[in-house]
C-alpha cells in the first residue's frame, strides 16, 4: 500500500537520523548522508523534511509521541491511580534515558544550533505529559474512603522545568461536579473530521480550565487512528469498528447506542461533533438524549434542499436543531443559520478549522515552487451520490479526458468503501494513465494537489483548501453548500454528465494558472485561527454554566 509504503520511508529517515545525530553530531550529520543511509535519493528526503532542522525535530516529535502512547495506555488501565501515577513516571524517566542513551552528549549540547526550537518543543512534550499524568491524579481524588476529606483536581503548570500544584479541600461529590463541568468529549468516525478537529483538539488541551476525552467512533476505525497520529493525536476511547454491511439505518442506530453508553461513563460537560457524517449525527443523538450540551463545528452549510446531498444535507440539519453552540465557517453559513432561527447568541463565525490544519502544514513544509508545467490530475471520488451509475460517467469522462491529454497522468487514492472503490478498479485499473493508490497521508495528499494540473473530487474540504494551493478545482456533483469557494473563481461545480465533465475539465486545464490565496481576514474560510476561537468560546461558555 502506497500510504504505508510512505510511512516507511518516513521511519527508515528518522532512524537513520538517530543513528547519524548520535555518531555525526548535528554539524557533522548532512541530508546527503542521510539519503546514503536510507538508500534514497536527496530529492525524496527533502520530499518528507524541507530542512536538517525540521527532520531532527521530527525525530525528537517521534521519540516523545512513542513516549505518550506509552503514558496513555499506563492511564487508561484499571490500575489504581496511585500504582498508575507510579509507573508513568517511571516509564517517562526510563524511557527517555533508553532513547537517548547512546548519545554522547544531552540533546541540549548536541542541537545547540537549533536550542530555541528544541526549547519550544520540549515545553510543548512536557505540557503533554503533565496532561497525562493529570489525569491519574484527578482520578486519585475520586478514591476517597468513606468519610475522608477529598481534594479539588489539582492542575500540574509547567513553569521554567518545575511542576507545581495547587488546591483545597473538597467533597467527593465536589470534585465529580467540578470534573464534569469542565469535560469535553470530541467525537470523530472520518479522516476529514480528523483533519479538522486536530487542531480543535490541541486548542482545547492548551486550556488549563478544560479536559479532553478523544473518541474514534468505529465509522472508518484504522483512517481514524492513521490521521490523528498525523496530527500527534491519540484517542482515549475506540468504540468497536461498524460492521462492513450495514446499512445506514442500522449504522446510525448501532453507532448512537455506542455513543450513548460512552456519554453514560464519561459524563462529559459537552460532545463535539464536526459536519455532517454518520458519526457527527449519531453523536448529536446520543448527547442530546443524555441532556449533554451539543457543540457543532463547522455549522450552517445548507444544499439547495434536504435531500441533495443524502445522507450529508439531511444529517447537518438535524443536528443544527440539538446544537448549543454553532461554530460557523464562513459568511454562507452564518447566514443561513440565522435565516433558520437560530439565536444569534449560539451562532458564532470563526472559521474553517480545516484552514487551521492546512496553514499549519504550509507553515512547516512551504510549498517549493517549479517551472515544470503540472503532469498529473488528482482525482477522489466518495460521496453517496456519486455511488454506482455516477460513479461509471465519471469513470467514462476520465477515460475520455486522458485520451485527450495524454501528456497526464491521473492519481486516484481510492475510498475505503467498496461500494465506489471495486467500480473505481473495474474501470480504471487497467489503464496505462491512471493510478489507483491507497488514501494519501494528509501531508502527501496537500502536496499532491498542490503540483496538479488540475483536481476532480466530489469532497467538501478540498473545495476550502484548493483556493490556498492555486489549483483549479472540478466538483462533479449537482450543487454545492460551500458557494464562497466558486465565487474564488478556483472551483467549478458540473453536473454529473461524461460530456459535461470532460469540456469543462479541458477548459480548465487550458486556462492560466492563477496565484493562490493567502491566508488573511479576507480568505473565504478564515484566517486559520478557527480553534483558537473555538477553544476559547467553549471555555467561557463552560465556565459561564459552573458558576450558574
Amino acid at each position: 500500500m502506497r500510504a504505508a509504503g510512505q510511512q516507511d520511508i518516513k521511519d527508515r529517515i528518522l532512524d537513520a537520523t538517530d543513528k547519524l545525530l548520535s555518531e555525526k553530531g548535528f554539524q557533522g550529520m548532512t541530508m546527503s548522508m542521510l539519503a546514503d543511509e536510507v538508500g534514497i535519493g536527496k530529492g525524496t528526503l527533502y520530499l518528507h523534511f524541507p530542512s536538517k532542522q525540521e527532520l531532527v525535530l521530527s525525530h525528537i516529535d517521534r521519540i516523545i509521541f512513542r513516549l505518550l502512547v506509552r503514558l496513555h495506555m499506563i492511564s487508561s488501565a484499571s490500575d489504581p491511580p496511585d500504582e498508575k501515577a507510579i509507573k508513568m513516571l517511571v516509564t517517562r524517566v526510563l524511557f527517555r534515558f533508553d532513547s537517548i542513551q547512546h548519545y554522547r552528549e544531552s540533546l541540549f549540547d548536541l542541537l545547540s544550533d537549533i536550542r530555541p526550537a528544541l526549547i519550544e518543543r520540549h515545553r510543548r512534550h512536557f505540557n503533554q505529559e503533565a496532561r497525562s499524568l493529570n489525569d491519574v491524579i484527578e482520578e486519585g481524588q475520586l478514591v476517597v474512603e468513606r468519610g475522608a476529606s477529598a481534594v479539588e483536581p489539582r492542575r500540574i503548570v509547567h513553569d521554567g522545568g518545575l511542576l507545581f500544584r495547587s488546591g483545597r479541600p473538597a467533597t467527593p461529590a465536589k470534585v465529580r461536579a467540578a470534573r464534569a463541568r469542565r469535560s469535553v468529549m470530541i467525537v470523530a468516525g472520518t479522516r476529514p473530521e480528523c483533519i479538522k478537529l486536530a487542531p480543535v483538539v490541541h486548542a482545547l488541551r492548551d486550556r488549563e480550565g478544560l479536559s479532553t476525552v478523544v473518541v474514534n467512533s468505529g465509522q472508518h476505525a484504522e483512517a481514524v487512528r492513521r490521521t490523528f497520529a498525523e496530527f500527534r493525536v491519540v484517542c482515549d476511547l475506540e468504540i468497536p469498528p461498524l460492521p462492513a454491511s450495514a446499512n445506514l439505518c442500522r449504522a446510525t442506530q448501532a453507532l448512537t447506542r455506542e455513543l450513548a453508553s460512552a456519554i453514560d461513563r464519561q459524563r462529559p460537560a459537552a460532545v463535539v461533533v464536526q459536519g455532517d457524517t454518520l458519526t457527527a449525527y449519531a453523536g448529536t443523538r446520543a448527547a442530546a438524549a443524555a441532556h449533554c450540551r451539543v457543540v457543532h463545528v463547522e455549522a450552517g452549510l445548507r444544499a439547495p434542499t434536504a435531500a441533495d446531498p443524502f445522507p450529508e444535507e439531511w444529517f447537518r440539519r438535524r443536528i443544527a436543531r440539538h446544537a448549543h453552540l454553532h461554530f460557523a465557517p464562513c459568511d454562507s453559513a452564518h447566514a443561513n443559520l440565522l435565516a433558520e432561527g437560530t439565536p444569534p447568541e449560539r451562532i458564532h463565525h470563526v472559521g474553517n478549522t480545516g484552514i487551521d490544519s492546512l496553514r499549519s502544514l504550509l507553515a512547516q513544509h512551504p510549498l517549493a515552487p517549479s517551472d515544470r508545467a503540472p503532469g498529473h490530475v488528482l482525482v477522489t471520488l466518495h460521496r453517496r451520490e456519486n455511488w454506482d451509475q455516477r460513479a461509471d460517467m465519471v469513470c467514462d469522462a476520465l477515460v475520455e479526458l486522458a485520451g485527450h491529454r495524454t501528456d497526464l497522468r491521473f492519481i486516484l487514492p481510492v475510498h475505503p468503501n467498496p461500494r465506489i472503490a471495486l467500480r473505481l478498479r473495474k474501470r480504471l485499473g487497467a489503464h496505462p494513465q491512471f493510478s489507483l493508490v491507497a488514501p494519501l497521508a494528509y501531508r502527501e495528499f496537500i502536496a499532491t494537489a498542490a503540483s496538479a494540473a488540475l483536481v476532480i473530487s466530489d469532497s467538501g474540504g478540498i473545495q476550502e483548501e484548493i483556493p490556498h494551493l492555486g489549483v483549479p478545482l472540478l466538483v462533479p456533483r449537482s450543487c454545492t453548500e460551500r458557494p464562497e469557494g466558486v465565487a474564488t473563481g478556483f472551483v467549478r461545480i458540473v453536473a454529473v454528465e461524461r460530456g459535461m465533465l470532460v469540456r469543462e475539465a479541458l477548459a480548465m486545464l487550458a486556462a492560466p494558472r492563477r496565484r493562490a490565496l493567502p491566508f488573511d481576514d479576507a480568505a473565504p474560510f478564515g484566517d486559520g485561527h478557527a480553534a483558537l476561537r473555538i477553544a476559547g468560546i467553549l471555555e467561557a461558555a463552560l465556565a459561564e454554566v459552573a458558576l450558574a
